[in-house]
């Protein structure tokens, strides 16, 4: 008897008859990878002697993660995620991949590190454990996407297209003296495609101004207080014209007027026909007078949405972010750190009301 003739393969369709193959023939099953044996009558399963036997395909991609087909445990097959020699773990385009949290631990915890990666790409999310940031890269810049500490929780204010901003538009945080409109029309509600705004516009006459001021019942209580290493980020509109004015945002002494383009105690970004500025530039005032000004942050442009950042890095570095450009101011004695709050205003330097809109504030700490 030949070797061939008790040692059969093939799909189950050429199986032959248990009355002709040989008593105690074994034939593998092609299309379904199992292997069977002749008793005499009938043809019965082998696989409980070779219960360790794996089969897979004839061909898959390197580097491709194996995983079962079935359930029989001895079949696998190829699949789309794959993972090098290196250690990186890639997953196929177009699909969500879910991580479950559970009642004692996250779904995702991405590490940390003391710093920011040197060669971030778009789309990267990382933990600066030095910051205590959780940051992400978009569009070319590095964005902070919120603080860890629940000792100083953020505090936010979205404009919102009702009457109850034009008369308290900071109920939320029950502050009940919170605006300031020095001859001019503050916090009236507007919606339009570009979201909910809150428009501010000064008076018609130098020296008018239109703003907010965020404190508490009373005007010098400041806002920040507790607040280590503050951040203020608000989000504003230009009106029709940047001629002759001068726009204050960031923080400030609780009690001031947005009077000078300098005054003592406060950390924000200027732009000022007065100075003149070029543009958006960042500034730090002691109270004593001294003056820090950044580079131009970046232009000013009519009609125009900017995301205005000021955060307190150190006790002796402020950055000062416009629409993800940054500028850092860096000094010794010279950051205001008391008796601070956040702080919006407009001001005509010129005949001619000023406007702005207004959409969102919020201040957290580091």
């Amino acid at each position: 008897m030949r070797f061939s003739d008790v040692i059969l393969r093939g799909i189950r369709a050429d199986q032959p008859s248990f009355l002709v193959a040989p008593v105690g023939a074994l034939y593998f099953v092609t299309d379904e990878n199992v292997i069977e044996r002749n008793a005499g009558t009938s043809w019965q399963s082998y696989s409980a002697s070779v219960s360790g036997f794996v089969t897979g395909p004839a061909s898959a991609v390197d580097e491709a993660l194996v995983r079962f087909d079935a359930i029989t445990g001895k079949l696998v097959q190829n699949s789309l995620i794959t993972l090098t020699d290196a250690g990186v773990l890639s997953f196929p385009d177009n699909v969500r991949q879910t991580f479950n949290p559970g009642a004692n631990n996250p779904g995702l915890n991405i590490g940390s590190h003391a710093g920011d990666p040197s060669t971030p790409s778009n789309g990267d999310v990382w933990y600066n454990s030095t910051t205590n940031e959780f940051k992400a890269r978009i569009n070319g810049a590095t964005v902070v996407l919120g603080v860890t500490s629940d000792l100083f929780p953020r505090k936010t204010y979205q404009a919102r297209a009702t009457a109850e901003n034009a008369v308290n538009p900071f109920v939320d945080w029950g502050i009940a003296t919170n605006t300031q409109s020095l001859a001019g029309t503050q916090s009236q509600p507007g919606s339009d495609a570009a979201g909910t705004w809150l428009r501010n516009t000064s008076g018609a006459v130098a020296g008018n101004s239109s703003g907010i001021r965020w404190h508490t019942t009373t005007s010098t209580e400041e806002l920040t207080a507790g607040f280590a290493l503050p951040r203020v980020r608000f989000k504003i509109r230009t009106g029709a014209s940047v001629a002759a004015c001068r726009f204050l945002v960031g923080l400030r002494i609780a009690a001031a007027t947005p009077a000078t383009d300098v005054e003592n105690n406060f950390c924000l970004v200027r732009f000022s026909t007065n100075v003149p500025d070029a543009g958006w530039v960042g500034v730090t005032v002691d109270n004593v007078g001294n003056v820090n000004t950044s580079p131009m942050i970046l232009a000013i442009a009519i009609n125009t949405v900017y995301e205005i950042e000021v955060k307190y890095m150190s006790a002796t570095e402020v950055k000062f972010t416009v629409n993800g450009t940054s500028q850092t101011i860096t000094h010794a004695t010279q950051i205001p750190t008391a008796n601070i709050t956040p702080h919006c205003t407009v001001t005509t330097l010129a005949a001619g009301a000023k406007v702005f809109d207004f959409s969102v504030m919020s201040l957290d700490s580091l």
